[in-house]
């Protein structure tokens, strides 16, 4: 919650102190979060799930814990550490840990529409023990599709998992790689129509168990 206020200068190692040192820039300022998140995010559960939900940022080491029934069908109950932005974006992560709450657990990135529980949206989501899922829902309150590739172990910190989504006026494209430079696509593109130019991105974290948390792990956290 504190604002700090600051000017920088450069000076020439090579010269005497001081010499040949630079104009101040402009003043800055920066408060430090008071969230645990960096700036613009936040955190909250979407459709009230069983065990709240939270979200922390240590450094670029987001931990982001998830109740809820699924993310899937008609309507959603996940956990979402998201920020509102527009246009096309790249959204990566790799995600490090997962909670085997049940072998439909999930953690991923997300593109949605609104908060609302029937949001249209998009994600790629790495899970407990069903490979990693391109998920879908694209009218509001509609039922969800995805795409599953199998075989694909539950990401840990010694064995990683990258999922990517990219969205592209209102084509959405999902990918994941085992080593943060190859990336597979899942499936084809998908038209999905948002209502809203301000939209939703984040990291998405459900427990498939309205009585469990899923503590999920994620690091590389970037939104381009």
């Amino acid at each position: 919650g504190v604002t700090y206020y600051y000017k920088v200068t450069a000076v020439n190692a090579n010269s005497a102190p001081l010499a040949n040192e630079s104009a101040r820039s402009n003043e800055a300022s920066a408060t430090v979060s008071t969230t645990g998140l960096p700036a613009g995010w936040t955190d909250g559960d979407i459709n009230n799930p069983g065990k709240k939900g939270s979200a922390t940022d240590s450094a670029g080491a987001w931990t982001v814990a998830g109740g809820g029934a699924d993310i899937y069908g008609r309507s959603d109950q996940f956990n979402f550490a998201r920020i509102s932005t527009t246009g096309d974006r790249t959204l990566i992560a790799k995600v490090t840990g997962i909670t085997n709450t049940n072998s439909w657990a999930k953690a991923g990135v997300m593109f949605r529409d609104s908060s609302a529980a029937g949001s249209i949206f998009a994600d790629v989501v790495a899970t407990a023990g069903q490979g990693v899922s391109f998920q879908w829902r694209s009218t509001t309150n509609s039922t969800s599709h995805r795409t599953i590739v199998k075989g694909i172990p539950a990401p840990t910190a010694a064995n990683p998992l990258w999922v990517k989504l990219v969205k592209s006026g209102t084509r959405y494209m999902a990918y994941y790689s085992t080593n943060g430079t190859n990336y597979i696509q899942i499936g084809t593109s998908r038209v999905i129509a948002f209502t809203n130019s301000t939209y939703l991105a984040g990291l998405a974290v459900t427990a498939k168990n309205n009585k469990a948390l899923n503590t999920a792990k994620f690091t590389n956290v970037v939104l381009s």
